[in-house]
């Protein structure tokens, strides 16, 4: 318990002091790297369940939030949800009546299953998932708000991710973020914040001690 509070006060320290985060955010040499999406299977991690976690009303807190302060923003919004997974922040969106969905993940299994779970909670507009990449992915397509839940510390530069996702932002649009609050992804939402106007910022926390960061940004 001492340790979960002194963590907790350094990782709120460091968003407004940088330097706190950079003394007590290195990495054992232990870690794996998970910095990249090709650094990582994904597909095992889905298959073990190691990520039906994430499905647990305890852990989807920041979920509710950001999609609430998105349809406050932008109501009936049509969402391209990046790193979707399963589709958990679909079901959340969903209560709010988006117009369009696309949900994108780069695990092939977390898109199948994805969509099995849609059906479930069908929406008046257009509902799709598909496989690629958050870094690369490209459409046609325009939407009201694109969501980065639980995932930009695994798409490399930031920046120049957002920069590749403004085409994609209707007039007037918002970029959606949750991001588990440590210290050593915090380097990835300073770079965020530099690129874009935070529009709201919250920290969100859960009673077994788990926190995010969950924000609207708007393009600059």
């Amino acid at each position: 318990m001492a340790y979960g509070k002194l963590r907790r006060f350094i990782e709120l320290a460091a968003m407004d002091r940088p330097w706190v985060g950079k003394v007590f955010g290195r990495r054992r040499k232990s870690t794996p790297p998970r910095d990249s999406n090709a650094n990582w299977d994904w597909d095992s991690d889905y298959a073990s369940g190691v990520l039906d976690r994430l499905w647990r009303n305890d852990q989807r807190h920041h979920h509710r939030l950001l999609a609430s302060l998105l349809a406050g923003s932008r109501p009936n919004p049509a969402v391209l949800d990046i790193g979707c997974g399963e589709g958990a922040f679909y079901h959340t969106i969903a209560l709010h009546r988006p117009s369009a969905y696309l949900g994108v993940d780069v695990s092939k299994l977390a898109i199948e299953r994805a969509r099995e779970k849609a059906s479930a909670t069908p929406i008046d507009g257009p509902v799709h998932f598909e496989t690629g990449d958050g870094s690369a992915f490209d459409t046609d397509e325009t939407f009201d708000v694109i969501v980065f839940s639980e995932c930009a510390e695994f798409l490399g530069d930031m920046s120049k991710v957002m920069d590749r996702y403004r085409k994609n932002l209707r007039e007037g649009g918002k970029f959606g973020v949750t991001m588990w609050l440590a210290t050593r992804q915090l380097p990835t939402w300073e770079l965020m914040k530099a690129h874009a106007k935070v529009e709201d910022e919250a920290i969100v926390c859960a009673a077994w001690g788990g926190a995010w960061i969950v924000a609207v940004l708007s393009p600059r």
